[in-house]
């Protein structure tokens, strides 16, 4: 997944089983039939294509107050970037331009990182995270990296923190189920593997939890505050304004209430 972009509708593309079209590819009620188990499944039983639900950022929110304040830190920096993964994980102090407010991907070839296609961008960031920023570089967990694992390496395990996060708030939709193996004690002291099944109820295997969701949450907060979709499209490191077009979900009706009613003659 790091550093790459399936085409919409594939695995691997930031959501099996939500449309990259609609904005409740995002962050969905715990309820919604939002995922694909990685089991067989007969057709009834498979989560439909495409949800109409409206986009709830309250879940978001409750996602958000689930974290230690380094783990929000390190997703607001996802959130507010609409980075990759590869490009936060990468992220160094020099890339920060302090005074404009903005990011800077770049190529880092001793840890061979190149940023998709191959280009550099830069992209801007909201003040509050600067703030926040600037608060940790005064005591940096590292001179390079922003973000580190306990190894002082970049840190790589942003995925499967995210999901064990997203299980603790309570927003895994509870309908995914996959198989992990376990190591079981028989007879002595002897052990043996076995395969068993699991659900998101209870362990962080959601399939809606992706990293990407907080790309595309981003693309729609920036079309939804007037910014032009060339612009988005820059920011975003695609080639294609179809590509970014795709990231636009659909505005929550309560939020552009006086335009309807504008329009109606109301």
């Amino acid at each position: 997944m790091r550093g790459r972009e399936a085409p919409p509708g594939t695995a691997g593309s930031g959501s099996r089983a939500l449309s990259q079209r609609d904005r409740s590819s995002q962050w969905q009620p715990a309820d919604a039939e939002g995922c694909r188990s990685r089991l067989p499944r007969t057709k009834a039983q498979q989560a439909p294509r495409h949800l109409k639900s409206i986009p709830n950022d309250e879940e978001l929110k409750k996602l958000f107050n689930a974290m230690n304040d380094e783990e929000r830190l390190r997703y607001k920096f996802f959130l507010g970037t609409a980075c990759r993964e590869q490009e936060v994980m990468y992220a160094t102090w020099a890339d920060i331009n302090w005074g404009k407010k903005e990011y800077r991907i770049r190529q880092k070839e001793d840890v061979d990182f190149k940023p998709k296609s191959h280009e550099a961008r830069i992209t801007p960031l909201p003040t509050s995270l600067v703030n926040d920023l600037r608060d940790r570089h005064k005591n940096p967990p590292h001179e390079r990296w922003i973000f580190i694992n306990s190894d002082d390496s970049p840190e790589t395990h942003f995925l499967d923190k995210l999901k064990r996060i997203a299980l603790g708030a309570g927003v895994n939709c509870g309908h995914c189920r996959t198989t992990r193996t376990v190591q079981r004690t028989v007879a002595g002291n002897r052990y043996e593997k076995q395969q068993i099944e699991v659900s998101c109820k209870t362990h962080p295997v959601c399939e809606r939890i992706k990293l990407h969701r907080f790309r595309k949450t981003k693309a729609t907060q920036w079309h939804e505050a007037g910014i032009p979709v060339r612009t988005i499209q820059h920011w975003l490191g695609h080639k294609s304004l179809e590509t970014t077009m795709l990231y636009l979900g659909i505005t929550d009706s309560a939020k552009l209430r006086d335009k309807i009613d504008e329009a109606h003659g109301d």
